[in-house]
């Protein structure tokens, strides 16, 4: 069986490159041996992961005869080779024959593609640290310090390809996977997919945040999404353990941490500005922080831009090992690409921040504002700013509606009642909620008992629209 290799690599300059030829040389020889050999390799390594070029020609060429369902053996390889006029770069006959014969069996395979794996990773570093001192020597056109160090971010995290293993595309592997799922999901007494929101009824359409979905919260000024959008992130890194990342984008990381401590401490956050609490009251303000102490929850008050996000995120992962979930505070501050019109640059925004959660394979809390013609409206998803790309790169938007009646039909004069409209939702159904809201904390409240709203609906119960919502 083929060990680690010892041949001295080839060299460029004075600095060996990494590779394996003895375990490429394996591997291949398993595939030409074995159907089995080739799923599995498939799912690990790609032609690039191959150091020698032969090797990479029949790598492809496998590939090829597999995806025509066609058999792999000495004569179809040689006809395929042939018909790509490859046959002469990829070794010729003899060294085809030769593969066959490296191995006795495939079922080494993993040990030999773990090898071969192994030394792609170690060449795709050597290539990344080339790059970082090229662009170190020469950096071009970067000229702030912080386009410079995104570039070099940029580089690195390119370089953790490996990192980030693809998923079978296939309609029987894709059942398999769902199957396995629904099985592991059947166990779970709380019945979420994702994280837990906090909140039971935003829990009940979402089934909990899932990556790596993108999820909106929309209101009018003042309406308290910051709020809601907070509390969740709170939840998720304080009672899941769930590290998280909060751009806020509008207000400081300091008063952002004002309002957290009003929230968890049930305190006002003017009274704990001033220091005007009571004993008891300090107590509870030093509880809420000692509870809060050692969470995996980091603000950021200064990245602006898709590129900025992307490297405060990649920072984050380094210095903490994972990322599980990023809120944005809020869509329309951030700096857009520049387009024709204002609806293409949110456009650019929204499919940037779709293109975060699949690469991070997280999910996304973004917060954006509604237009004003849904002011004293009950909101709809044209109420959305620049609303067609939104609705069509999400894949849940709830939007806060709140009306003028408080105080005493709720008999608490500090709360208010706020509807959450679920306006889009591609796994399930749409429909419509109430919190309750508490101004002085900025603190949503699920609603603990059922009454008649308004307009006569039971409010604390979700009034559902079973048709589902569409937007792929």
């Amino acid at each position: 069986m083929p060990t680690k290799s010892n041949n001295q690599p080839p060299k460029l300059g004075v600095i060996n490159v990494p590779s394996d030829i003895e375990n490429e040389q394996a591997v291949l020889g398993s595939m030409l041996m074995s159907p089995e050999a080739c799923d599995f390799v498939f799912r690990k390594l790609t032609a690039d992961d191959f150091y020698r070029p032969a090797h990479k020609h029949i790598f492809l060429a496998i590939c090829s005869l597999i995806g025509r369902d066609e058999p792999v053996d000495l004569l179809t390889m040689q006809t395929e080779l042939n018909r790509r006029k490859l046959m002469e770069d990829a070794g010729g006959m003899a060294y085809l024959t030769a593969l066959f014969d490296k191995v006795p069996t495939a079922v080494n395979v993993p040990w030999y593609t773990d090898n071969v794996r192994s030394a792609a990773v170690r060449r795709d570093y050597l290539m990344a640290g080339s790059k970082l001192t090229a662009l170190a020597m020469d950096p071009g056109d970067l000229e702030s310090s912080e386009s410079l160090m995104d570039a070099a971010e940029q580089i690195v995290f390119s370089a953790r390809r490996h990192n980030y293993e693809a998923a079978s595309g296939r309609l029987d592997d894709v059942n398999a996977r769902i199957l396995e799922m629904a099985r592991q999901n059947s166990q779970q007494k709380s019945g979420l997919l994702g994280i837990s929101t906090g909140y039971r009824l935003l829990d009940f359409y979402t089934k909990g945040l899932q990556k790596p979905r993108v999820y909106y919260i929309a209101a009018r000024p003042s309406i308290g999404k910051t709020a809601l959008g907070l509390k969740i992130a709170l939840n998720a890194a304080i009672r899941s353990g769930v590290p998280t990342l909060f751009f806020t984008l509008e207000t400081d990381s300091d008063e952002m941490g004002t309002r957290v401590q009003a929230s968890e401490s049930g305190l006002s956050a003017d009274r704990i500005l001033l220091g005007k609490l009571e004993e008891e009251e300090w107590d509870r303000l030093e509880s809420a922080v000692q509870r809060m102490n050692g969470a995996p929850f980091e603000f950021d008050d200064e990245s602006m831009t898709l590129p900025q996000i992307q490297s405060r995120a990649r920072r984050f992962v380094r210095e903490n090992g994972s990322l599980g979930l990023i809120v944005i505070d809020y869509l329309q501050f951030m700096d857009a690409p520049k387009a024709e019109r204002r609806d293409l640059e949110i456009g650019k925004l929204t499919k940037g921040i779709k293109n975060i959660a699949k690469s991070f394979k997280i999910p996304v809390i973004v917060m954006s504002q509604l237009n004003r013609e849904a002011e004293g409206q009950r909101p709809t998803l044209r109420s959305l700013r620049e609303s067609g790309n939104i609705e069509t790169d999400a894949h849940f938007i709830v939007a806060l509606h709140r009306e003028t009646y408080k105080g005493s039909e709720l008999e608490r004069p500090d709360f208010e009642l706020t509807e959450a409209i679920v306006l889009k939702n591609r796994m399930g159904p749409r429909g419509a909620f109430e919190f309750l809201f508490r101004g002085d904390t900025a603190t949503y409240i699920d609603m603990e008992t059922s009454r008649p709203g308004p307009d006569g609906a039971t409010v604390g119960q979700p009034a559902l629209d079973m048709s589902y919502s569409t937007g792929f």
